[in-house]
């Protein structure tokens, strides 16, 4: 899992270094990597309780690269592998019995993405993604 974790990391570091602007992306690759680390909201991370015992799910974060090739100035293709991982925890007792326990949880995303640029010409654009892919889950 670390050796995943820092191949990951090393090429981030190297998309992010050869990464390119949107602007006139006809015919071009670009390269890049993002990062984050956030905190949830709603009913996956709601604190589940049965008595004197819960379940939540915890604090999760996410590393990857995308490449992206431009089909005309406002369409491209991108794609992207991202690693992400995040920690459940349980606390409590049952009858006199200590059930306190955490369980961390990762997975690798492989995803597909058609991006539209509302405007190329400009040094910053707002643009839209849509796309699909899969996850596969680590066997620990």
């Amino acid at each position: 899992m670390k050796r995943v974790t820092l191949l990951l990391a090393v090429v981030m570091i190297f998309a992010l270094a050869v990464s390119a602007p949107a602007i006139d992306q006809k015919g071009k690759f670009s390269l890049g990597g993002y990062g984050g680390y956030g905190f949830g909201f709603g009913d996956v991370f709601k604190k589940y309780e049965f008595g004197d015992y819960s379940v939540q799910n915890k604090i999760t974060y996410c590393i990857g690269a995308k490449v992206k090739y431009g089909l005309t100035p406002n369409v491209a293709l991108a794609g992207a592998i991202d690693y992400q991982g995040g920690k459940t925890e349980a606390k409590g007792d049952f009858e006199g019995f200590d059930l306190s326990a955490s369980e961390t949880w990762h997975w690798m995303g492989i995803l597909l993405n058609a991006v539209y640029v509302f405007s190329p010409e400009a040094t910053t654009s707002p643009y839209v993604t849509a796309g699909g892919g899969f996850y596969i889950p680590s066997e620990e």
